[in-house]
C-alpha cells in the first residue's frame, strides 16, 4: 500500500492554481511591455526628466538677450562713481536711494544704483525716443519698484535699456515683450542684495510713482 501523500506534496503535484497563473500572466505582460519600451527608445520618464533638467530656466535664459554683469561690491560711498557698464547695473552707491517712479530728466546714477540694490528695475531710454514709445515706457515706470528716466550721460547701446542688479537687457522698441518679462522676473528678485527694501522715502521727485 502506498504511503498517503501529505497535503503539501499533493498541492505541488496538482500544478499552479488559477490565481497563480493570473499573476504569472500579468508579470509576463509587464516584462514584455518593458522590453518593447526599451527597444523603441522608451523610458520616457527618464528622458523627460533629463530634458527638464537641461532646459530649466536660469538667470541667463529667462529673458533672451539679457546680459549678466555681476557687481563685485555694494558699499555706501560718497561722491561720483565711475561705473562700468553704463547705464550701471550695480556696485558701490550713495547712502541715499532714489524714489522709484517716472522721471523725465536724467537721474543720479549713485542714487539709482542704491534702488537697484533694493530690488528695483531701472529703464533708461534715448531722449530722442518717439513720444508714443516714451508713453508706453511710462506705464512700466509707474509700477512698484520701477524706475524710468532718459539717459544723456553717454550714448546708449540701444534705444531702451532695462537694468536690474547685475542684469541688463537692451531692446529697440517699447513694445518688446522682453521688457515685461524682465520686469516680472527681476523686480524685487533675490538676485538683488536687499530685495523689497524701501523704494520710497529716499531722494528724488518722480512725476508718477
Amino acid at each position: 500500500m502506498s504511503a498517503k501523500q501529505s497535503p503539501t506534496r499533493a498541492a505541488r503535484n496538482q500544478g499552479p492554481s488559477t490565481a497563480q497563473l493570473a499573476v504569472l500572466g500579468t508579470a509576463a505582460v509587464v516584462i514584455l511591455v518593458a522590453i518593447v519600451l526599451l527597444v523603441s527608445g522608451g523610458g520616457g520618464d527618464e528622458d523627460e526628466a533629463a530634458t527638464t533638467a537641461t532646459s530649466a530656466p536660469t538667470t541667463t535664459t529667462l529673458v533672451p538677450g539679457m546680459e549678466v554683469l555681476l557687481p563685485q561690491t555694494h558699499e555706501h560711498v560718497s561722491g561720483t562713481i565711475d561705473y562700468d557698464p553704463l547705464p550701471p547695473v550695480g556696485g558701490d552707491h550713495s547712502r541715499d536711494w532714489l524714489n522709484c517712479g517716472v522721471y523725465r530728466e536724467p537721474v543720479e546714477n549713485e542714487y539709482a544704483v542704491h534702488s537697484l540694490e533694493h530690488g528695483a528695475v531701472w529703464i533708461t531710454y534715448d531722449p530722442d525716443l518717439p513720444a508714443d514709445q516714451v508713453e508706453r515706457l511710462e506705464l512700466y515706470g509707474a509700477e512698484p519698484y520701477m524706475l524710468l528716466s532718459p539717459w544723456e550721460e553717454t550714448e546708449l547701446p540701444a534705444p531702451i535699456v532695462a537694468s536690474g542688479w547685475g542684469l541688463q537687457l537692451q531692446v529697440e522698441d517699447a513694445e518688446d515683450v522682453r521688457l515685461t518679462d524682465f520686469m516680472q522676473y527681476y523686480r524685487q528678485a533675490p538676485t538683488a542684495p536687499e530685495p523689497s527694501a524701501p523704494c520710497t522715502g529716499g531722494v528724488g521727485d518722480p512725476i508718477a510713482e
